[in-house]
């Protein structure tokens, strides 16, 4: 099932449509309307949803796990109002407002559908390898706004992040805008990153007093990523929003401006875009909710990866 499922969400509808059909007789559960799709014609959303959808008939519970696994799971983070920041950089009151966030890090699974999909370059793979629910690593800012952009038009929302790479490498740089009207998915604001991180609680961790019991750091983690499952969640039900891998935020890095600020979404433009959380490489106080780090847009790491967020 999951071939099949794979070859929908990548496109392939002859070979998807092959793979139900035999998941179909096997099951002897026949599903006449496959004969009436147009096989000869380019792949589109209505096709892959119709394919979709009669894979999940033939195992609700199963496809449901499968789309949980390549899409992820989201939490509904509330609006409030904290104080983010440490007293080193300096700090600052944000009142947020309501967005969604995924409870994990955009794992292996996930990012290779996409590049599948799209035919974008995979990561370089760490030495340790990429088990599927780990997080993805040596992923750039400018990775992680594609991706974000495929999501989008997976789900038929409009783009958050409008690209201009003409005659640009990556390394040298993308002209990169953000549509604040857009409902697509983004990376999470730095503001908005800490408050859910911090969750109304007092931790110096996301979600304990006690680093080992939410994240993997570098006295735990034996040099490597670990499943995005494996540890406590904090309050609002995100895992290793403390340790396994640094995570990319929407804004570019600067100084916090002075007194309370509403929604804040970081400075306007810049040169290196803000990294949170801390990672399985890292002492413990790198993975404080409060500790800031920054590096190039096009900077890529096998201690850096990503999670999404949605208004």
């Amino acid at each position: 099932m999951e071939t099949a499922f794979f070859y929908i969400e990548t496109d392939q509808p002859a070979k998807a449509r092959t793979e139900i059909s035999a998941i179909s007789i096997l099951l002897d559960k026949p599903l006449p309307a496959l004969q009436n799709l147009p096989w000869t014609t380019p792949p589109d959303s209505d096709i892959r949803s119709r394919l979709a959808e009669m894979l999940k008939s033939l195992d609700p519970e199963q496809y449901a796990e499968l789309y949980r696994q390549y899409y992820g799971t989201f939490a509904h983070i509330p609006s409030g109002t904290d104080t983010i920041g440490n007293e080193r950089e300096g700090q600052m009151i944000v009142a947020v407002l309501p967005f969604q966030m995924a409870i994990t890090e955009t794992t292996w699974w996930q990012y290779n559908l996409f590049c599948a999909a799209t035919g974008y370059p995979q990561p370089e793979k760490p030495g340790w390898g990429s088990d599927g629910d780990n997080p993805v690593v040596n992923v750039s800012w400018y990775d992680a706004a594609l991706y974000c952009n495929w999501r989008s038009q997976r789900q038929s929302l409009r783009a958050v992040y409008n690209i201009d790479s003409l005659g640009q490498t990556r390394d040298e740089g993308w002209n990169v805008s953000f549509d604040s009207t857009a409902n697509g998915f983004r990376l999470p604001m730095e503001a908005e990153w800490e408050y859910a991180a911090r969750a109304s609680a007092n931790f110096e961790y996301a979600g304990d007093s006690l680093l080992q019991n939410v994240g993997w750091y570098s006295n735990n983690s034996g040099s490597r990523t670990h499943s995005v499952t494996t540890k406590k969640t904090n309050a609002f039900g995100l895992y290793d929003m403390s340790g396994n891998v640094m995570e990319w935020c929407n804004d570019w890095h600067d100084s916090y401006p002075n007194g309370p600020v509403k929604d804040y979404r970081g400075p306007h433009d810049g040169f290196s875009r803000t990294l949170r959380g801390g990672s399985w490489l890292n002492y413990n106080y790198i993975c404080s909710v409060a500790w800031r780090e920054y590096n190039d847009p096009w900077a890529d790491e096998a201690f850096y990866g990503f999670r999404l967020a949605q208004d």
